[in-house]
Formats: C-alpha cells, sequence, structure tokens
C-alpha cells in the first residue's frame, strides 16, 4: 500500500509539469507562426514554392528548433513584460527628480577641516542655484544626466562631473535621487591686482574667490593644506569668474607653479611670491612670446628665511628657450646655490645664464 501510495503521489507531481509544457508549446506554436507565416507567403511569389514549404514543414519537426523557438518567444515576452513595467514606473512620482532632492557633494580636499566646511555650504548653495534653472526629469530618462552635467559644469567651482549616480527607492512613500560626483577647482595662484588678490587653478580658470590685501589673503592661505603661491607684475585685466585667463602671463605662471611643485622645492626652499618681469602679454603677429631682455619669472623666497634674495630664473618651460639652461640645469643650479645659504641672503642669483 505503501509503494502504490508512493508511485500515486509521483504520477500526480508528473503531471503538473505536463501543464507547464502545454503553455510551451503553446508558445512555441505562436512563434512558430510567425515564422511559417512568411515562408508561406514566400511559397506563393517564389519559383521553389514548394521547396520552402517542405523546409518549413521538416524544421518544425525537429524537438530541438521548437525548443529554440520557445526560449525566444519567452524571451520576447519577458522584454516585453519589462518594457511595460517601466512605463508604468516612469509615470510614477516616485522616479520623477526634482532638481531640489538632487544630492550635491562638494569635497573640498584641498583645504584643513575648518576652511574646507566653510567653502563647502558655500559650494553647495552655489551649486543648488545653479540646479534651479532645471525642471523636474524622471530618473530613467537617459537625457536627462548630459543635461544635469552640462548645467553643473557651467558653474564657476566645477572643473569636470566625473559621474552621476542614480539612487532608486527602496520603500515606499520614498523618491529616487541623482548623485553627481563632483571634481571642484583647486586654487593654484593668487595673483596680485590693484583690488587685491584673484584665485586660479592649474589651467589658469578664476576661482569665485577674491581677497583683500593685508591679512585676508594669509588667513585664507593658513587653511590650506599647500600654501598658496602670490604672483605679481600681471598687466591684463582679469576674466569673470568661470573663464580661462587668456595671457601668456598667467602662462608662464602656471608653467612656473607646476616646476615648483614637481620638483618639491617648497620642502628646501620655500618660494613666497613670483613676479613677472618683461614677460609679454600676448604674442606677436607670428604667433611668438618675444620677452624682454633679462626678462623672465623672478622667484622671491620666504622673506623670513632669505630676506632681499630673489631668483632670477628666466622662461618657464611653456616659453622656453634654446638660449636658456635647461629645466634640469636650473633646478640643479638652483640646489647648488641652496648649499650655502649663507651667501644667498639679500642676493639676487641670476639662473637664466649657461654656466661652464
Amino acid at each position: 500500500m505503501a509503494l502504490n501510495g508512493t508511485k500515486r503521489r509521483k504520477t500526480r507531481g508528473l503531471r503538473k509539469p505536463g501543464a507547464l509544457s502545454s503553455f510551451v508549446q503553446s508558445m512555441i506554436a505562436g512563434v512558430a507562426a510567425l515564422v511559417i507565416v512568411p515562408f508561406a507567403g514566400l511559397a506563393k511569389v517564389l519559383p521553389r514554392g514548394e521547396w520552402f514549404t517542405e523546409k518549413a514543414k521538416l524544421l518544425f519537426a525537429s524537438i530541438h528548433v521548437r525548443r529554440i523557438a520557445g526560449v525566444c518567444g519567452g524571451m520576447l515576452l519577458v522584454v516585453g513584460l519589462c518594457v511595460v513595467m517601466k512605463k508604468n514606473l516612469e509615470a510614477s512620482p516616485m522616479y520623477n527628480v526634482d532638481p531640489g532632492r538632487i544630492a550635491l557633494v562638494a569635497d573640498v580636499t584641498w583645504a584643513k577641516p575648518e576652511l574646507a566646511l566653510r567653502l563647502r555650504g558655500d559650494i553647495e548653495a552655489d551649486l543648488r542655484l545653479t540646479l534651479s534653472e532645471l525642471g523636474t526629469a524622471s530618473c530613467f530618462d537617459d537625457a536627462s544626466l548630459p543635461e544635469l552635467a552640462a548645467a553643473l559644469e557651467r558653474n564657476a567651482w566645477v572643473a569636470k562631473v566625473a559621474r552621476i549616480e542614480r539612487r532608486f527607492p527602496r520603500e515606499a512613500g520614498g523618491h529616487a535621487e541623482l548623485r553627481p560626483m563632483i571634481d571642484l577647482r583647486r586654487p593654484a595662484l593668487a595673483v596680485e591686482t590693484e583690488a587685491g588678490y584673484v584665485l586660479v587653478d592649474g589651467e589658469g580658470v578664476r576661482i569665485p574667490i577674491a581677497l583683500k590685501r593685508g591679512d585676508e589673503l594669509n588667513t585664507f592661505t593658513a587653511g590650506l593644506l599647500t600654501p598658496l603661491r602670490v604672483v605679481r607684475g600681471v598687466t591684463t585685466e582679469p576674466p569673470a569668474t568661470g573663464k580661462r585667463w587668456e595671457s601668456q602671463e598667467i602662462a608662464a605662471a602656471i608653467s612656473m607653479e607646476r616646476v615648483l611643485r614637481e620638483s618639491a622645492m617648497d620642502s628646501v626652499l620655500p618660494i613666497e611670491a613670483m613676479e613677472l618681469v618683461g614677460v609679454p602679454a600676448e604674442t606677436d603677429a607670428r604667433g611668438r612670446v618675444r620677452y624682454r631682455p633679462g626678462g623672465g619669472v623672478v622667484l622671491i623666497p620666504d622673506r623670513r628665511l632669505l630676506p632681499g634674495t630673489s631668483l632670477l630664473w628666466g622662461r618657464p618651460p611653456v616659453h622656453a628657450s634654446t638660449l636658456e639652461p635647461t629645466l634640469d640645469e636650473k633646478i640643479a643650479a638652483m640646489r647648488v646655490e641652496l648649499a650655502n645659504p649663507g651667501k644667498l641672503k639679500g642676493a639676487s642669483v641670476d639662473l637664466s645664464v649657461k654656466r661652464g
């Protein structure tokens, strides 16, 4: 009795896939019909129509072909269901992103905690004002992502939008979010003007920070992880915030700043400022940058260490000349001079002249 009962349970268990097989067979039949109909049409118009009809019958006589057709039909059904579900989700308010719900994270990685916190609040408020011009968009709308990135990159603080992450609601009543990953501009130089100091980044783009003369610059610099160098002698007018300062003077200063950073010169001799002497603001008619004789970049060391000392570097790498020593030769000559700091106090050293 137990064995018979077991057999009956097995038999009942095998009947369930039979019902599923009927469904699959129906689906296979539908897909097969989609394929056979075109063959039937070809049979009427092609000379060898009987051959096409016969081949179609042989093709679908194979169980493997029917299984493959069933799988394809199932995949089409799933895709269709996904499209319908996506349309329904797009219509739901949960998946609409309002500009006010866009998550903004402005990481000021180049400042100490106290200054970074203050700047972060100001920058995020500025970015929020920029985003106010955007309208509500669906989180599924791929076209809204480039639009958001372009709007953020129009802000003077934003160097680049690295990527934008989409966050979907995890519970009822939640809302979808967009989270842009933003690279902020980092101040590289403080350019001295009549009104005070204008900050530019490593590409010469003006950052929306203006500092007055006096303690304001020192206070701001003290809050940075890396000291901010001052540039004097720039004759051109600064651009609007977020715009590149198109001047050969700024190009020379940025080029010189890059040399000082890459050579770690500040760890040996802190350079507090650089002065531009005889550096042209523009190129000539032939596109050449013609320095005044004896002109170039003058480096001013920290006056607390070497008061009255100046180092005439000459042309920076962006305007390098074969008449001057190479970059490596200038750095080597500077290190030689630093070997005897006592002689450097109040001295003027010319690094732009080739040495024997």
